[in-house]
């Protein structure tokens, strides 16, 4: 007998068919493709202002390590000649606070301003920063008093406003797909595909990382300026870019789809966890009804929001394993740069280095989301996020595996070993007489000479190629690609509705965490003991990698079902192809079937098909399936006589069983002709009360 089933999905359709013409059972719905989805105008402009902001971030922050590091003359361009150690503690606390800002942003965002309204409050900021940062670069022969704390300024205004948008961004590009249906679609080629939303997510999100990295190369922009023209014209390259960004959000107002904010939940959600520590930190016990139950309270808040806290909460677990992620990335930008710095340059500035990381992402990303995941998808092999994440972890250790390696390969080569940045001075003295000259020592190499008389130190690296730096970067790039493009979606989908800002928040603080580690740990960035600095990163990554599989592996276990359905709308052609009539611009509600063709094919054939217009294609006595199990048909007759309007919604919650779920919903039904009952071909019926509405009650399908 069919029985009550109280955890359905939310009014989830499962629109299915099989008729003479098109057949699509259970089983082959689950084995269709899995394809986004045309990503709306909107969606892209958004991207493009991605884009951009990265294009700025990127292009100022590649030239600060030589900025803060060098004096105003010497081999390699600076300003301010704070040295290694100083440079990479400045550059450090930047990122602490553009990673501690988000916070302050995604309250404002999340209870009061909204998006829209926060992302042109923070790149306002940001093109005030970098409007500040070109007169602290102005290089003169003695430097500049007021260039210090220019910089330092600058740096705040650019903390405020980058970290703003940066956590705002991400769900605000997802705001703008509001497609919440699955649909079956028909391509050119004949190949029937599902265009999932989660797939349009992934696919989102996976685009959101591209164009940030497309826009990094700004990095190369940037370096090249400063090396030939000065830091003032790289940071005026950053300007121009951050007010494009900042005109383009602007200009949208009235195209961009902006969420409302929902009030302040803050208070809400913090009750909530006050209420769970206090009760064995068991969020099942805050609960409204379980309070009433047993504690004889009623809260201000519903189960609904409890439920969402919760999901919330299991993503920033989940996101708090990045923090030793962030701390091998953060070396691309301060120690990398500096080992680059002790190699043969060959022409290539050192901290231009680092931007092979951004040319690898573009590549391997959509190399990963066209070619690895639907190879993988085919196969039924199920790479769910927090499998992508610890793929992710394992490359990055391998980074910093390969990055021990190559110090150690600098140590062990001349001329000057352990302490390449120490080597004895080697003097040069020419005059306006000669063009060129060498040092005594062999290892010196041919130089152009000025027209005055001079004499100049000259810095010798050791005998170590910089491109054998080159598997790092495209180490941590695929490592990133796993990892942090899951990150961001599994945030997103996780987050309560009016917290996704705050959950985006919380990733990037756990990143300041993991910047904040990354300072402390810059004491032990020092010759001669960097190869022991890189090994040590590596074990904690390693230990990471494999602690994060073992704690959380469950969570894909229990994460949705992506092969799930949740609501499928039938294309054009598919309605034209099962009704084979004039479609109508009406979803298709069908029976379900998931039987073996009986010996007389045409007994398992099933015709009926009820439209959303309360129109029905077919009739009982056409299908001739009275013998067929596991299949599901509502009798018309009971509806009335004047039925316009009314139809049987047919739903089911595909899940791995091979016998789905069935269930009729009641909801769209006219008031005036309520379904009264609801006849199965096994011969059970489920009966109504007349005029009772009857919520989506679920009738499991027995052999």
């Amino acid at each position: 007998m069919a029985g009550e089933n109280p955890n359905t999905s939310n009014g989830s359709q499962i629109e299915i068919t099989q008729t003479s013409s098109c057949t699509l059972s259970c089983a082959e719905f689950r084995d269709l493709r899995r394809v986004p989805d045309d990503l709306p105008k909107r969606l892209w402009a958004v991207a493009v202002i991605a884009f951009w902001e990265r294009f700025t971030f990127w292009g100022l922050t590649a030239p600060w390590q030589n900025f803060m590091q060098n004096p105003p003359r010497g081999a390699v361009p600076g300003v301010l000649n704070l040295g290694q150690a100083k440079a990479t503690r400045i550059y450090c606390a930047f990122y602490i606070f553009y990673y501690m800002t988000p916070i302050f942003f995604a309250i404002l965002s999340d209870t009061r301003l909204g998006r829209y309204t926060t992302l042109n409050i923070s790149a306002s900021l940001y093109t005030i920063g970098c409007a500040m940062i070109i007169g602290a670069s102005h290089r003169s022969p003695t430097g500049s008093r007021y260039a210090l704390p220019g910089f330092l300024i600058s740096l705040v205004f650019i903390g405020l406003g980058g970290g703003g948008l940066h956590v705002v961004l991400p769900p605000f590009i997802a705001d703008q797909y509001t497609e919440t249906k699955s649909k079956v679609k028909t391509l050119k080629s004949g190949e029937r595909v599902v265009i999932d939303r989660s797939e349009t997510i992934t696919y989102i999100y996976g685009l959101y990382y591209w164009v940030g990295n497309l826009g990094s190369l700004s990095w190369f922009a940037t370096t090249f300026l400063e090396r030939h023209y000065g830091f003032h014209a790289a940071f005026l390259l950053t300007l121009c870019s951050s007010i494009i960004f900042s005109l383009m959000l602007f200009l949208g107002k009235e195209w961009y789809i902006k969420v409302p904010h929902e009030g302040n939940i803050l208070p809400k959600a913090a009750k909530i966890l006050v209420c769970a520590s206090r009760n064995g930190f068991r969020m099942a016990h805050t609960d409204p009804a379980y309070q009433l139950e047993h504690r004889g309270k009623t809260v201000s808040w519903s189960n609904e929001l409890v439920a969402e806290l919760c999901r919330g909460m299991k993503a920033c677990r989940v996101l708090i394993a990045f923090v030793a992620f962030w701390i091998c990335f953060d070396q691309m930008q301060t120690n990398l740069i500096s080992q680059a710095a002790t190699m043969e340059p060959y022409g290539i500035p050192n901290d231009a280095i680092p931007a092979i990381n951004q040319v690898a992402c573009i590549i391997f990303g959509p190399l990963i989301q066209s070619v690895l995941y639907p190879f993988l998808y085919r196969r039924k092999i199920r790479f769910q996020p927090i499998a992508k994440m610890t793929v992710g972890f394992g490359f990055v250790t391998l980074s910093m595996l390969y990055a021990t390696m190559v110090q150690q390969h600098i140590y062990t080569s001349g001329p000057c070993y352990k302490y390449p940045r120490e080597c004895p001075d080697a003097w040069l003295s020419m005059d306006s007489a000669t063009e060129n000259a060498s040092m005594g020592n062999s290892t010196a190499t041919k130089l152009q000479l000025s027209k005055e008389s001079s004499s100049m130190m000259v810095q010798r690296p050791n005998h170590v190629n910089i491109w054998v730096q080159t598997p790092i970067y495209i180490f941590i790039a695929i490592g990133e690609i796993f990892a942090l493009v899951a990150g961001l979606e599994y945030a997103y989908e996780l987050a309560p509705q009016h917290m996704k800002v705050i959950v985006q928040a919380i990733s990037l603080l756990v990143a300041g965490v993991g910047t904040g580690l990354s300072l402390a740990l810059t004491a032990m960035a020092h010759d001669p003991h960097l190869v022991i600095f890189y090994a040590s990163i590596a074990g904690t990554m390693a230990v990471t990698t494999v602690g994060f599989w073992l704690l959380f592996r469950t969570y894909d276990k229990h994460a949705p079902d992506e092969e799930g359905v949740t609501e499928v709308v039938f294309d054009k052609d598919l309605r034209d192809d099962l009704a084979n009539a004039v479609a109508r611009d009406t979803s298709i509600v069908c029976s379900v079937s998931e039987t073996k063709p009986e010996e007389d094919e045409t007994r398992s054939k099933l015709t009926t098909a009820h439209l959303g217009d309360g129109s029905k294609l077919g009739s009982p006595k056409d299908s001739r399936d009275t013998r067929t199990r596991k299949s599901i048909e509502v009798d018309r007759e009971i509806l009335g006589a004047n039925t316009s309007g009314n139809t049987a919604t047919i739903t089911s919650a595909v899940d791995e069983s091979i016998h789905p779920d069935i269930r009729v919903d009641n909801t769209s039904m006219h008031p005036a002709h309520p379904l009264t009952s609801a006849t199965f071909s096994s011969g059970s019926t489920q009966e109504y009360l007349q005029g009772e509405t009857a919520p989506a009650l679920d009738f499991p399908l027995k052999d």
